[in-house]
This record gives structure tokens, sequence and C-alpha cells, in this order.
């Protein structure tokens, strides 16, 4: 389904950009790992950064950006510009898509705060 839904993003924004480069935006994720996931400094597994606590259960993230790392497509979070994988290493889907940033209502989703732990 996450796959599909970026094919149709990466289709969108094809059509809608002629100077061939992907206008992502920010976009709305949700974590649907109950333990959650853990953010990474480079978009590779084991690259990750201990310092900031991720998403965990049913938190979103707003994304600025997708990467395609060397395992994983990963997500880079929009207040951090940190990584966070779309998918673990057994390609099992971490995150679902909400929506355009801009077209949310953010007051009905829990947004990972995203900052350093102490």
């Amino acid at each position: 389904m996450l796959q599909e839904e970026l094919q149709q993003l990466d289709a969108k924004t094809d059509q809608d950009d002629d100077d061939d480069v992907p206008e992502f935006g920010e976009r709305v994720f949700k974590c649907k790992v109950a333990k959650g996931v853990g953010y990474r400094n480079t978009p590779t597994f084991g690259d990750k950064n201990k310092d900031v606590k991720g998403p965990v259960g049913d938190e979103v993230v707003i994304a600025s950006g997708l990467a395609q790392g060397p395992q994983a497509v990963f997500l880079q979070d929009a207040r951090n510009g940190l990584w966070l994988p779309l998918s673990n290493p057994e390609g099992k889907t971490i995150f679902s898509v909400v929506g355009m940033a801009s077209e949310t209502d953010m007051k009905e989703f829990k947004l990972c705060s995203g900052v350093e732990l102490n």
C-alpha cells in the first residue's frame, strides 16, 4: 500500500513539474509500530541517532523529503532534519501516509516531539 502511494506521488509530481524536479512539499506520516522507530543521522539503518526520541505508536511526523538509502526509503523530518525509515530491514511498513501537511488537521494527531533526550 505504501509503495502504491509513493508511486502515485511520484507520478503526480512528474506530471505537474516542468523542471523534472519533483515537488514533495511537507507531508504527514503516521507511525504504525507500537514500540516506535529511531531517528537516523543519514538515510542508513546503521547510522542511528541515540540523542533524539523517535515516533512511537500512532504519533505522526512531518516530512520534508524522501531519500533512497542502501536498504530502504527514508523520510526526512522537517523539524530536525533527521531520517526515519519507511520500512524495517525485512521490508515491513513502519509508516502510513496521512497527506499533505497543509491539508491535514493536526489537532487530530499526536505529533512526535523529535527533540533531544535528557
